[in-house]
């Protein structure tokens, strides 16, 4: 009889990093990417490694990751690199992570900030598909108003000194500027009998207020 000896090749897998985010940002804003890593096999990929350096200037926030991941990442506040790994990844297994860093306020419009994710595997022969960059500019800081009203209680017929609080506020990265007016239209019925507002100066007659000084951002 013939005997022959076979001899298997070694595990071959082909893991790939994906990355998107927004192309722009403003300024004071947090920037969101998400990093998708995969697994394009034929076998599982053993000691994979991902990494993603901030780019200078942005300061981490959060990071969510994948069960079975171990990740370190900067302090909240600093710059510096997310580091995950995982012994083995499935072949066709694929993992989202979702890292939040923040722009500086005073950040130029026009600032480019280009961030790159790197991963790799000891079973990985082709590292074409190992990077993945994307580059978000910065547009100016801008105002976000909101107004909210509350009242308590119900009225009652001739009933004076039921009041309503109109709360204003900016939730957005920068003052605001010009000329701010909060106008409230009352029912049929009601006749304002007072509106006033620390920094507004207020017209009852046609139940408006107005501010030419900045609303403070935040």
């Amino acid at each position: 009889s013939t005997a022959a000896t076979f001899t298997s090749g070694a595990p071959s897998s082909d893991v790939r990093v994906m990355k998107a985010a927004p192309a722009t940002v403003q300024a004071g804003a947090n920037l969101t990417y998400t990093i998708q890593t995969a697994n394009n096999g034929p076998d599982a990929a053993v000691s994979v490694q991902l990494t993603d350096t901030l780019p200078g200037g942005l300061t981490f926030v959060s990071l969510s990751s994948p069960g079975g991941w171990s990740c370190t990442t900067p302090a909240v506040g600093a710059g510096g690199t997310v580091s995950c790994s995982i012994a083995s990844l499935a072949s066709g297994a694929s993992d989202t992570f979702t890292l939040t860093a923040n722009v500086p306020p005073a950040t130029p419009a026009g600032t480019d900030f280009t961030n790159t994710a790197n991963i790799s595997a000891a079973t990985d022969p082709t590292p074409e598909n190992d990077q993945s960059t994307v580059t978000t500019s910065t547009i100016a800081a801008a105002p976000d108003l909101a107004i909210a009203k509350t009242h308590s209680g119900n009225a009652t017929l001739g009933q004076t000194g039921f009041a309503y609080t109109i709360t204003v506020s900016n939730a957005g990265a920068a003052p605001s500027s010009g000329m701010t007016t909060v106008q409230d239209v009352l029912p049929a019925g009601l006749t304002a009998t007072a509106m006033s507002g620390p920094g507004w100066t207020c017209t009852l007659a046609t139940a408006n207020c107005t501010r030419s000084d900045a609303l403070g951002a935040g």
